[in-house]
């Protein structure tokens, strides 16, 4: 297993961000996806670090992570504290939007916490959907698959409903949730599997927990022209609860 996740992350680093972003979680098993994940934040780091400093990171991520495969049983996820594991879905179940298992209403993303963190200081992950001191719903974007083996459609979306919601900590942090839904098959009405462009979650919940923070002024920004199938309310799992901003961003 060691030398499998080498390689596989020497492939990662191989790539291009570009190509590194596009990836298909679909395609891929919860350890490589917490891969993925780590080197996008390793990227991430890259860009704002010393060179110098940025490379001795990777290392020691990499040492850390060859640590991980060889001493962790095989159904641990290894999360602890916004490290990552598959997302928490609607049902309990420790299953990521993009998995083989049965697919959820909603998901949350406690394995995408790290890469938040790093635009957003003394800030926690918290896995509730409870009422928080605040509360904002916004849009992300992404693609599903529907779960029914005999349909198999696929879609793309840019209105994928999304609950963030903030909670007040002692010692003045923020936590967090973004509670993300789900949305049905039009051709047999089956939830799709989710695949979340991560670049789109992070961005759009670190701009939000800032505002909250009274880090960052906030700015309306102008409305994007994005070429997505039209949005259907009876399809969407976020517009059945209410919580479904529609166009907004």
């Amino acid at each position: 297993m060691p030398s499998t996740n080498k390689q596989f992350r020497t492939k990662l680093r191989a790539m291009d961000r570009q190509e590194l972003n596009k990836l298909d979680m679909l395609n891929y098993s919860r350890d490589q996806r917490r891969m993925i994940d780590q080197e996008r934040v390793r990227r991430r780091r890259a860009e704002t670090e010393d060179p110098s400093v940025a490379a001795l990171a990777s290392s020691m991520s990499a040492l850390q992570m060859d640590s991980d495969s060889s001493s962790r049983p095989a159904n641990q996820s290894g999360f602890n504290s916004g490290g990552n594991s598959g997302g928490t879905g609607s049902g309990g179940s420790r299953s990521s939007g993009s998995s083989a298992g049965a697919p959820e209403r909603w998901y949350l993303f406690p394995e995408h916490h790290s890469m938040v963190a790093e635009q957003v200081e003394n800030i926690v992950f918290k896995s509730s959907i409870g009422t928080g001191a605040h509360e904002y719903t916004t849009n992300l974007t992404g693609s599903f698959k529907c779960s029914n083996p005999n349909c198999k459609k696929r879609w793309a979306t840019g209105i994928m409903a999304t609950v963030i919601r903030g909670y007040k900590q002692q010692g003045g942090q923020l936590g967090y949730s973004a509670q993300v839904y789900s949305q049905r098959c039009i051709k047999c009405d089956s939830l799709g599997r989710m695949n979340l462009d991560v670049d789109v979650y992070v961005e759009r919940v670190a701009r939000r927990l800032l505002i909250w923070k009274g880090e960052l002024e906030p700015i309306r920004r102008p409305k994007e022209k994005r070429e997505m199938p039209p949005h259907i309310d009876e399809l969407c799992e976020g517009c059945r609860e209410g919580n479904c901003p529609g166009y907004k961003d």
